[in-house]
């Protein structure tokens, strides 16, 4: 029995983001795929417990930070990005595997060359804080050019894989459903009414009979949304990770403002037009998504291509699950757990 540790969102509602739980519960199914006897629980990434660590540091083979931007450019102390990383180096020492898995970065439009983006973001403190850290764990997989391109410079054995949310619909249990709606999601970042506007002036160029719906994943941008088009017959907040699965599971063609609405949606077999709101778009390379830059709605200079994946040729899981074999699994083994 090998017990792993994820840090991570561990609460769902309104006013929390499902995405950061497509990251995790999609971790879930791959860990499942690497090492079948692996128990996995969750603890915050937030904020520091003391009881919840003490537990970690009893009983914990492994933890593993998960998803969201590692990178930005910025100095704020986000807990997971500048503290929690003094108790990963106890947990080290405590002879506990450490890892950081599917983090990204998140720099402003435009989006510059990797090495570019990556030297502006080494630029900040905190970051350089964040590299030296990743540098000392034992598994470090990352989502996109930018965070692979820092990886390759400060770890030993690094990897780039596609974002884990492509596989939080088989640790759900969700499947592809009839197509009955098209769906525009709208962000969080630069949410604004005029953008909301642009973005559902966009439903002209779903060329099919079929409703469609704009959606929100949290409540601040639902009440804008709400406010900024009070006649739309269909408005709707979905917070719920199953049940924002089983809706992109139903949807023909997919506008989206949210990476994490995209590769979930794409991953249910619909139609996908990803919106590039900062730097994170840069995860949607690795299933062959370019997004629009959303600077270019307000302009005009764009064109809608939508992209789809035969659900029977889906992104191969077998580069991480060897991956977590070698860096995780086998050297548990190799201390009898």
């Amino acid at each position: 029995m090998r017990k792993y540790y994820l840090l991570t969102a561990t609460q769902t509602g309104p006013d929390l983001n499902p995405g950061s739980l497509f990251i995790t519960h999609g971790i879930r199914e791959l860990i499942r795929l690497a090492d079948p006897e692996a128990f996995c629980f969750e603890a915050s990434l937030f904020s520091y417990h003391e009881k919840h660590w003490k537990v970690i540091y009893e009983q914990a083979d492994a933890i593993f930070l998960c998803g969201n931007p590692r990178y930005d450019r910025s100095n704020y102390p986000h807990f997971w990005v500048s503290g929690i990383w003094e108790f990963f180096e106890a947990a080290r020492k405590k002879s506990i595997l450490t890892g950081d898995l599917f983090g990204g970065t998140a720099s402003p439009l435009p989006i510059d060359s990797p090495a570019d983006d990556a030297k502006k973001l080494l630029s900040f403190a905190r970051n350089r804080t964040t590299a030296a850290a990743q540098g000392a764990l034992d598994a470090l997989v990352t989502r996109d050019r930018t965070a692979a391109h820092i990886a390759k410079s400060i770890h030993r054995d690094p990897l780039f894989f596609p974002c884990s949310t492509w596989w939080a619909k088989d640790f759900l249990n969700v499947a592809a459903a009839p197509k009955i709606r098209n769906a525009i999601t709208v962000p969080a970042l630069h949410c604004t009414p005029a953008l909301i506007r642009s973005l559902a002036s966009l439903e002209k160029n779903f060329h099919n009979n079929l409703p469609t719906y704009i959606v929100a994943h949290c409540a601040n941008e639902f009440a804008m949304l709400r406010s900024t088009l009070p006649d739309h017959p269909h408005t709707v907040c979905l917070s719920d990770p199953v049940s924002l699965l089983r809706f992109y599971g139903g949807c023909d063609h997919l506008i989206s403002a949210r990476l994490h609405a995209s590769i979930p949606a794409l991953s249910l077999g619909a139609k996908v037009c990803p919106i590039a709101m900062d730097g994170r778009a840069l995860a949607l390379e690795a299933f062959g998504m370019r997004a629009i830059p959303y600077t270019s709605l307000a302009a005009g200079n764009f064109a809608l291509a939508f992209t789809s994946l035969p659900l029977n040729h889906p992104p191969d899981p077998r580069g991480f699950v060897d991956y977590f074999k070698k860096t995780i699994v086998n050297r548990l083994r190799d201390k009898g757990v």
